[in-house]
């Protein structure tokens, strides 16, 4: 007997069981909400990464500038193998990457700078048009 009503039946396929559909729709509800505040607070986030990011660059443009085959500094997009790695940093464009043992200690990139990320790209010869 499935309850106290005989004439009760159980769900069949052609019989859809509301109980399972409102849970599911519960929880997809509160996927959504989660999902919502997740994306609100990654927005939030990213852009105090990329002002953070922005003092950085401000703070040691120059001292970068000076370095030999730097052509620029800039707020982007990491890159490893020339693909985005999704991740903000300080990014310094260079004419030519040379490796760090043929540069004089003062001439050498740092990986950081007060904590944040610094991706060395190399974007070759730039002309004006």
């Amino acid at each position: 007997m499935f309850g106290q009503d005989d004439n009760q039946t159980p769900p069949t396929s052609s019989q859809p069981d509301n109980t399972v559909d409102s849970s599911h729709n519960a929880i997809t509800q509160e996927t959504r909400r989660v999902d919502i505040v997740d994306t609100a607070t990654n927005v939030g986030s990213q852009a105090e990464r990329m002002n953070q990011i922005s003092q950085v660059q401000a703070r040691y443009a120059d001292q970068l500038m000076s370095k030999p085959h730097v052509l620029g500094v800039a707020v982007g997009m990491a890159q490893e193998g020339g693909i985005s790695t999704g991740e903000l940093a300080l990014v310094v464009l260079v004419d030519t990457k040379v490796p760090s043992a043929q540069l004089a200690a003062e001439d050498v990139i740092p990986q950081h700078l007060d904590g944040v990320r610094v991706d060395v790209q190399e974007v070759g010869e730039i002309y004006a048009q």
